[in-house]
Formats: C-alpha cells, structure tokens, sequence
C-alpha cells in the first residue's frame, strides 16, 4: 500500500462498509489518549507525572500492524495471505523487540473479560471459552460500567480517589449486583482436553493454555 492509501482503507475489515478510514480511527485515538493524559495530569499528577510525548506516540502506533494484515488489489482493501495468519493484534506489539513501548507505561487502559473476587482477569478468551481475537492485560483499577473497582493492595490509588464523587465499590459488592441482574452466577464453558494456544510471559514461559471449547 501507498501512504494515501491510509486516508481510504476502512479502520476495521469486520464492518461490512465500515464508514470511518484507518486515518480517522487513528487521529480519534490519538486524541482521546491526548486528552486523557490532560485528564490524568490534572488530577493524578503529583503523584503519576505524565510523559505526553510517549502518549502520543503509543497512540499514533495503534494497529499499525495493519498495514502488514491489509492489501490493496484492483482498488479492494482486503486481508492479506500474512494477515489471514498473524492478525494486527499481535504484528502491532512485538515485545521482543529492541522498542518495546509497553515498558515504558506507568498507566494504561486495558480490557478483560471476566474478573474474580481476587482480582484473577481473564484476558485471552470470552467467557464463553472462545479465544479473543486481540488479547491484553490489565491492572490497579476496573471499569465495570458505572462503577469503579480499585486493587485494594494499592492503597496510594485508594487514598487520591477516597475523597472524590467517584463511584467506587468493592468488587464483592459489584459481584452480587451484576449476580442479581442476570439471575446468577454464569454457566462454565464447556471445554475439551485439546488445547488450542498457549500464553507466553515476555521471556517465554508458558502461563496458561487456551482449550477448545466442546461442540
């Protein structure tokens, strides 16, 4: 691809017509981790002094490994042979290269899709057992829709917030009103004894093992 080509090919192949390019998703990004550095600086920096220019820069390389999952054929964006195998999830973060960025991060926001009591998130599978086609990480507070639930071994966290309009909870709390709002406790996948990945930590040992989910 060409760099004009940028301004042109949809942000996501998994929308059918996806209306937003891969520049205005990009230039979205880099704005709202602009202005939620501000945020964090107004409110957190005595205690987390925020590095702008890093955030900038983590932010202008999101996805950018889809330049390497994307072609351009007869003027059609389409997933390429590379892309069909290694997705831009993983393209876009090499951890074993000599720029690893992710060192360099006091704070982020990342995603899980399941967490318990003790804080054990669940980030390479959905809770149905099926494995997450971009796979992260996450730390010291959750986002669980209106409520926020801080690690309760991270009492500097605690001590900034407990003063503030911010609805924090217990986990156990959030538990038993989520539990009240479906009707209970989710049903366990059902799972197979044939695993179908692996996880690595960045210095390659294995700390997990993904299984398939049983027809």
């Amino acid at each position: 691809m060409e760099p004009e080509d940028l301004e042109q090919i949809p942000f996501t192949l998994l929308i059918p017509d996806c209306p937003a390019t891969f520049m205005e998703h990009k230039r979205c990004v880099v704005h709202i981790a602009r202005r939620s550095a501000e945020a964090m600086e107004e409110f957190l920096g005595k205690g987390l002094p925020i590095d702008h220019d890093t955030v900038i820069a983590g932010a202008i390389l999101a996805d950018v490994g889809k330049l390497l999952e994307y072609e351009k054929v007869d003027g059609e964006t389409r997933q390429s042979a590379r892309g069909k195998s290694l997705r831009h999830p993983f393209t876009s973060y090499n951890w074993h290269g000599k720029g690893n960025y992710a060192s360099m991060v006091d704070a982020v926001i990342l995603g899980a899709t399941e967490v318990d009591v003790n804080f054990n998130g669940n980030v390479n599978t959905h809770s149905d057992g099926m494995l997450m086609h971009g796979i992260g990480g996450w730390q010291n507070c959750l986002f669980s829709g209106c409520n926020i639930l801080a690690l309760p071994r991270r009492e500097d966290l605690l001590d900034k917030v407990k003063s503030s309009d911010l609805p924090i909870k217990p986990i156990e709390r959030i538990k038993e009103e989520v539990e009240a709002l479906v009707g209970g406790s989710p049903e366990p996948p059902r799972l197979t004894d044939q695993p179908v990945a692996v996880i690595k930590w960045v210095d390659g040992t294995v700390i997990d093992t993904v299984w398939q989910v049983a027809e």
